[in-house]
């Protein structure tokens, strides 16, 4: 299905943009907008849209004056056909292009079962529109969305996915195993918990963000399908990997010494080619870690997921780390750069991250280790790793000394870049028979 925006009303009425897959459009009175109009109470970017997989998001780009949808003021939203969009003086409508499309109800008369239900997210919360007869839209304060239980989405329907089990759980949320039947295919769905971010700004930060990944695509890269907004509640529905992570890997091993060291070079080459194309498109991923590396069973093709996430996240290393009661994490394998924040970071805090879980892979724990956050960041910052010979003796010593330089603490000392430690993997994997 093909969708357009339609400008209704307002100085440019009667002008069409065909919407492009995977491709933002920028609507407003810049030069650089994909729909430049005349209208002097537009902002110079008013909004971004995109179409990603059949989906049509809308997200204010901080304009003065705001944006509406319906009638709504919103910062961000899925668009349906048929919505309209306010800013300034002009109006928009979503249409779909495809003659199969059924007639959209007029806007007013949408009713809870019908096409405002797509907005419901299967927690009994309110669609976007109120059902017909003129009621007015209901709206639910912020305040309550916390209440929600992300668990009791396993066996019901979250947007148009069909909700299954859970397969991983953390602080900031829950992903989960559905079935996307628009698509025919399963996805890792993971849906944020309601308090995760600060504020809306955080939010916005992260949608533009993640949105700004769908467009890539590589074969060590968990394929990010779409993210969005609903209710209160962030969202990422991604490629599903039938495997393991690397923190499973870990678990698994039990007992140091246990694993061939074949299997840390096959995750650091996979990653190392992941983290060539990241680097390429100017991404830093800045939160490697064993929890977002996957190794697929099928083939063993290792795949490195929530890219940019990390960046995403409207909040310091510093308050993401200490905050009360949190278990400490990623940050044993953060970068002594990001944990001091003395120096700019740059790619070279991801080949850290790397080389951390590459030791946790050979020796079965991180490089750094200690009982509360600001003994594990001081003994990152000023320490060096015991040897990974000291609890794993079959490593061969080239391969040992590449993951120790990837340990460096100064960054200059660390390989220069991912295209330099993929070229002294290959050599390790000639020399040594991996």
């Amino acid at each position: 299905m093909s969708y357009s925006l339609n400008i209704i009303s307002g100085p440019d009425t009667g002008r069409r943009c065909t919407l492009s897959e995977r491709e933002m459009l920028l609507v407003g009175r810049g030069e650089d907008c994909g729909i430049r109009l005349s209208d002097p109470s537009v902002s110079r970017v008013h909004v971004r849209i995109t179409l990603s997989d059949g989906q049509v998001y809308l997200e204010d780009a901080g304009s003065r004056w705001g944006t509406l949808v319906n009638g709504r003021s919103t910062e961000g939203r899925e668009l349906v056909p048929g919505d309209r969009i306010e800013i300034g003086d002009t109006q928009l409508r979503l249409e779909a292009d495809s003659p199969l499309v059924t007639t959209i109800a007029p806007i007013g008369r949408r009713t809870l079962g019908g096409l405002a239900a797509l907005a419901d997210n299967g927690l009994g919360l309110p669609a976007n529109q109120a059902a017909g007869n003129g009621a007015q839209p209901v709206s639910r304060p912020r305040a309550t969305v916390p209440a929600i239980k992300l668990k009791t989405l396993a066996g019901r329907k979250f947007l148009r996915f069909q909700v299954e089990s859970i397969v991983a759980e953390a602080r900031s949320g829950i992903v989960f195993r559905a079935t996307d039947p628009k698509h025919a295919r399963t996805v890792a769905l993971k849906i944020f918990r309601p308090d995760f971010f600060q504020d809306r700004t955080a939010e916005r930060r992260f949608l533009r963000a993640v949105r700004a990944t769908i467009p890539l695509a590589h074969e060590n890269l968990v394929r990010l399908h779409t993210a969005g907004r609903t209710r209160g509640l962030c969202f990422m529905a991604c490629e599903f990997i039938e495997g393991e992570s690397v923190s499973q890997m870990i678990r698994r091993i039990g007992v140091a010494g246990m694993l061939d060291w074949r299997n840390a070079w096959q995750v650091a080459c996979g990653v190392a080619k992941a983290l060539e194309f990241a680097h390429e498109h100017n991404i830093l991923h800045r939160n490697i870690g064993p929890s977002n590396i996957l190794v697929r069973a099928g083939d063993r093709c290792v795949k490195l997921g929530d890219l940019m996430l990390a960046k995403a996240l409207d909040q310091t290393t510093e308050e993401r780390i200490t905050r009360p009661g949190e278990v400490i994490g990623d940050l044993r394998y953060l970068s002594p750069e990001q944990l001091s924040g003395e120096q700019p970071v740059d790619a070279k805090a991801d080949i850290y991250s790397l080389g951390a879980t590459l030791y946790a892979i050979l020796t079965g724990r991180p490089p750094f280790e200690g009982g509360t956050a600001a003994e594990v960041i001081r003994r990152v910052v000023t320490g060096a790793p015991e040897p990974p010979t000291k609890f794993h003796l079959a490593i061969p010593s080239q391969f040992e000394g590449l993951v120790l330089r990837m340990l460096s603490t100064r960054p200059e000392d660390r390989p220069e870049s991912a295209t330099r430690l993929r070229a002294e993997l290959d050599r390790v994997g000639r020399f040594c028979g991996a």
